[in-house]
């Protein structure tokens, strides 16, 4: 048994390795959108508001997703104000939260040395950092669901401690539900009634059934869904009809993917790691009898992260970070294997580690010539995240020559945190979605009494940035079903009131795409005053400047 005063002093160390490492570039690049955009807007309405019960997007009922994240968000704009940093400051805890669950879990279950290693090859894992740095809800979401989930597997092991246990386990599913919806309960529940069922622990299946449990998960979770439903009548349809049973079952969304998607994805994400796993799953595929009985606590590690790739693999609408909760479960089978790592084992994932790096390495300048990057102002990063990948496979095996394979996956995990350092420098150039730079330049002569306009696109950071809700013209989008519920015409504009306003007296900004800014000007009718322009966007006034 570890001593409470060493575990102590690891999570000290693993919150100000992991605190740093994920809190350090919160701030360096503007909203990406949508979803950024979406999910620090949302939270600026409910703060403008005063109204945390009815989401709204750009003054438009928005009922696709629970508040949680949208609470914490305004949370956040009251206590930083409208920063980048301090909205993704939620993202980056909720990682900061799994790693330190996944030690905890690790060290109570296993040993200080299985929860230490579980804990760090899952912060340094690339997909895991980087859904740290992202402002979505899918952070949340897999921490509450890992939460429920390693909280019930410590209630059936300790029972001294399984009141405890189990309600961290209600109250995580209830968490989980009002941040993602009822796969906040249905994920973690089908995987204990798969393991308890597979195992034959009927006892152990009854945990989950309290009386008391049930009615603190309903107490937590209800409340905002009654009073929504009161405000709103047709919310209940939309969230649990079309968002959760339609959205799972039909391509309304068109986000199919291809067979195999989230198994590519999770093997792509868990880089450096990767090939680490081969091993580990050939062990257990030899000792498959032994998951029924002395390796019952692996096997629901296993079951849990092959459950949620197949949960999602069926789904009609699948998305990147939807495999995220199948990282927790399978970095503590990682990192029980690599306690004990023996020299094959190692070179098995080191050859996978130095083949990925080398082929990364080859892509970024691939990649910045068919993307037509302007890589001068990033080149300095550039050449450092190309070294890092083209170094450290050697400089990693000469410390396995050493120092033997334990200390030389230290250097692995050093390589990937410059490495995921260095890319986050440069994620704005390669991936920049923002608005951000023509709302600063319309911020500095906006007045209260101008109108703005999206033009056959909504930009969702630009209201965020602007502090007030836009006219959008020619779009609806996901806010068609909230422009249903209520006249939103005035600011959810006809072309034809677009005219009128933009041919009045007021002075009118309009921010659109090129080709619809070229589309009117080759019409001659309207008169267009550009001020600024973006890659793709431009913003346009209807006066001429003075």
């Amino acid at each position: 048994m570890t001593p409470i005063k060493t575990i102590k002093k690891d999570l000290i160390s693993l919150v100000l390795i992991f605190g740093v490492f994920f809190g350090f570039n919160l701030g360096v690049r503007p909203l990406s959108t949508p979803d950024e955009g979406r999910y620090a807007e949302i939270p600026r309405e409910m703060v403008a508001s005063d109204d945390y019960v009815t989401p709204r997007l750009n003054g438009v009922k928005y009922f696709e997703k629970p508040p949680l994240m949208y609470w914490l968000g305004s949370l956040s704009l009251k206590v930083f104000g409208p920063k980048e940093w301090g909205l993704r400051l939620w993202p980056a805890l909720f990682s900061l939260l799994s790693v330190l669950l996944v030690y905890l879990t690790g060290t109570w279950i296993y040993n200080r040395s299985v929860g230490w290693l579980s804990s760090l090859t899952l912060g340094t894992s690339l997909l895991f950092y980087s859904h740290s740095q992202i402002l979505i809800l899918d952070g949340a979401v897999s921490f509450f669901i890992t939460l429920s989930l390693f909280s019930f597997i410590l209630a059936s092991l300790f029972p001294k401690k399984q009141t405890l246990a189990l309600g961290m386990f209600y109250t995580a599913m209830a968490m989980a539900t009002l941040s993602k919806g009822l796969i906040g309960a249905v994920i973690p529940g089908t995987i204990i009634l798969i393991w308890t069922s597979v195992t034959k622990q009927w006892k152990t299946l009854g945990l989950a059934f309290k009386p008391w449990g049930i009615f603190l998960y309903l107490a937590i979770m209800l409340p905002w869904h009654i009073l929504v439903s009161l405000k709103n009548p047709e919310f209940p349809y939309f969230y649990f009809i079309q968002e959760h049973l339609l959205r799972y079952t039909t391509t309304m969304h068109g986000r199919k993917q291809f067979f195999g998607f989230f198994i590519l994805i999770a093997m792509l994400g868990w880089f450096p790691w990767i090939g680490f796993f081969g091993p580990v799953f050939k062990q257990y595929f030899k000792n498959a009898k032994l998951l029924l009985s002395s390796l019952k606590t692996d096997f629901f590690w296993l079951i849990s992260a092959a459950f949620i790739l197949a949960f999602y693999s069926v789904s009609k609408s699948q998305l990147i970070p939807y495999v995220l909760p199948v990282f927790p479960p399978l970095s503590l089978v990682l990192g029980k294997s690599l306690s004990t790592i023996k020299v094959p084992q190692f070179k098995a994932g080191f050859y996978v580690f130095l083949g990925i790096s080398f082929i990364l390495a080859a892509l970024i300048p691939l990649v910045i010539v068919q993307r037509q990057i302007d890589y001068l102002p990033i080149l300095p990063h550039i050449i450092i995240a190309i070294a890092i990948l083209l170094l450290s496979p050697p400089l990693v095996f000469l410390l396995f020559l050493k120092k033997g394979p334990l200390k030389a996956l230290y250097g692995i995990m050093m390589a990937s945190f410059l490495l995921c350092v260095t890319v986050t420098q440069v994620w704005p150039t390669f991936e920049n979605r923002s608005i951000k730079t023509l709302s600063d330049h319309l911020k500095s002569f906006l007045t209260s009494n101008d109108q703005v306009i999206c033009y056959r696109r909504y930009y969702q950071d630009l209201p965020f940035y602007l502090n007030r809700i836009v006219n959008v013209v020619g779009w609806k989008g996901e806010l068609e079903f909230g422009m249903d519920q209520e006249d939103t015409s005035a600011w959810m504009m006809q072309e034809s009131d677009f005219r009128k306003l933009w041919q009045s007296h007021k002075k009118v900004y309009m921010v659109t795409r090129k080709e619809s800014y070229d589309s009117l000007k080759s019409e001659g009718i309207l008169e267009l005053f550009p001020l600024a322009e973006t890659k793709e966007d431009i913003l346009v006034v209807n006066k001429e400047p003075l």
